[in-house]
Formats: structure tokens, C-alpha cells, sequence
């Protein structure tokens, strides 16, 4: 096992984390299909929650590099207040809590960016103040748009959501696990 040494703790690096967490959602789906009464939607909802999870909104999007933001190419940058307002291992590794977390730091980021592209455009097309406010027209008419998409599609948000804390449960167990090995002597 590769581990990533922080203070006096061993934990599992991105990669670890990422084959486990894929490992786990791969195991969990057909469990999902046999044995709840989910739709086939609602089960993909939630493998794909689980990976996107795994892969774009890890735990440990709180460290200034990681495997997580690295998956984020050009819109890294999206994170960087993340890492400076959060340390490492304290309300980002809450189970719920930290999800919720990165999906209100995300929902904000995706605002703001919106809300300036359309600022920018109307501002070109207006430079006064009507196109200040047709860029806060626009952006409110996306985001009720995407506010009553989640409202008409709750089980496959739902879906998404458990999908989300799934992942952040397998990663926070793995970092529990390989902090007990190395107090334990298992691993160095």
C-alpha cells in the first residue's frame, strides 16, 4: 500500500483512495440493484455521485495539491479559497458535513463565474447599468432553472447525493485505516 506522511500520521494517497473508492462502488452497485427497490436511474445516480466523489470532490480538495484538484485541469483554480479557508482533516472530512461543504464552495464558485461571464457580456452589450442588471436577470433565471431541475429530478439527486457521501465514507474509513497501521507498526 502507498501511504502519504502528514505529521505523524500515515495516510492513503489520492491514487489509494481513487482505487479504493472505485473498488467499493463497484462492489456496492449490483448489491444496489439485487437487493433495494432503487431504479436502474436512481442506481446510476449514485455510481455516479460515487465517482465523480472519488474523483473531483475528495476530502482532501482542503490541501493546496491533490489528486482531486489536479482532476479540476483548468478550472483548478475554482478550489483555491477552499484549501485556504478549510485545514486539512477538520470540517472536509465530516461525513455529510464535508460534502456539503464543497457542494455549497462549488454552488457559490459556479454563481459567482456565472453571474461575472454574464456581467461581462451584458456590459458589452449595455455598458451601463441596464446591463448590470440584465447579467443578474439571466443568472437568476439559470440558477431557478437549475433549482427546479433538482426539485422535478429529487430521487435522482438523491441518488447523487448518497452517491457523494458514499464515496467521502470509504475515504474517510481508508484514512482511519491506514492511520491505525501506522500506529500500529503495519506500514511505515
Amino acid at each position: 500500500m502507498t501511504s502519504v506522511r502528514q505529521g505523524d500520521r500515515a495516510l492513503a494517497s489520492g491514487k489509494v483512495h481513487n482505487r479504493i473508492n472505485l473498488s467499493g462502488t463497484v462492489l456496492v452497485l449490483p448489491l444496489l440493484y439485487f437487493y433495494t427497490s432503487l431504479s436502474e436511474p436512481e442506481i446510476l445516480a449514485f455510481g455516479g455521485g460515487a465517482v465523480f466523489g472519488s474523483c473531483f470532490l475528495s476530502p482532501d480538495l482542503d490541501l493546496k495539491q491533490s489528486n482531486s484538484q489536479r482532476a479540476w485541469g483548468g478550472f483548478r483554480w475554482l478550489w483555491y479559497g477552499y484549501h485556504r479557508m478549510f485545514a486539512h482533516r477538520k470540517l472536509s472530512h465530516m461525513i455529510v458535513l464535508g460534502t456539503l461543504s464543497r457542494l455549497l464552495w462549488l454552488g457559490l464558485m459556479a454563481f459567482l463565474s456565472l453571474f461575472s461571464i454574464n456581467l461581462l457580456y451584458w456590459l458589452f452589450q449595455q455598458p451601463d447599468l441596464r446591463g448590470i442588471l440584465q447579467a443578474q436577470v439571466v443568472t437568476g433565471e439559470l440558477i431557478r432553472e437549475g433549482t427546479f431541475w433538482l426539485h422535478s429530478n429529487q430521487p435522482l439527486a438523491a441518488g447523487f447525493f448518497c452517491g457523494l457521501i458514499f464515496s467521502d465514507t470509504l475515504h474517510l474509513i481508508s484514512d482511519l485505516l491506514f492511520s491505525l497501521a501506522r500506529k500500529w507498526s503495519l506500514i511505515r
